[in-house]
């Protein structure tokens, strides 16, 4: 489908940032840019790899933003179980799964840790905590774990997924 409402996350919503770098996997026709926006990561059948079944958007980033801090009282119907949280959106995820590149730059910049360039600006709002709702077939790469290790000195706490799919890590 196309783009869906994200839950009404009102004045806490801070400025993100989209670190997809594929324009294809993209999926807006852009690469990286100062809207974390996403249309989605449906894909047709044999365009991830062959023999792979289409898939419909997840909507994972979106549905976790909305969890963690959907504003309530404002008869949407939805409420995140934190009512005080600034949501700071940052989007990795394309069509076709994460860039691992993407992932760290995106972690290094929620943290403030990534230097500005004419492509990215500084993150203004640094992260106090973030949250990789994400997976990986096999090890973290080396170059995720120091984004995440540059992430926590700076501060950051970070809250990660594990166990999914039936899976240790």
């Amino acid at each position: 489908g196309g783009p869906r409402a994200p839950p009404v996350l009102g004045p806490r919503r801070l400025a993100g940032f989209d670190f997809v770098r594929d324009v294809w996997r993209a999926g807006d026709y852009n690469s990286r840019e100062d809207s974390a926006e996403d249309p989605g990561d449906a894909a047709r059948k044999d365009e991830c790899s062959p023999g792979a079944p289409a898939s419909r958007s997840s909507w994972h980033g979106t549905h976790v933003a909305g969890t963690i801090g959907a504003v309530a009282n404002n008869q949407q119907g939805t409420t995140g179980v934190d009512w005080a949280s600034r949501i700071l959106p940052v989007r990795i995820g394309g069509k076709c799964g994460i860039d691992p590149i993407d992932l760290a730059d995106a972690i290094r910049w929620a943290a403030g840790t990534l230097p500005e360039s004419n492509a990215i600006p500084a993150n203004r709002h640094p992260a106090a905590i973030i949250n990789l709702s994400v997976g990986f077939h096999g090890s973290c790469p080396p170059y995720v774990q120091d984004a995440i290790s540059d992430a926590l000195a700076a501060g950051a706490l970070i809250v990660a997924a594990a166990g999914n799919h039936q899976t240790s890590a």
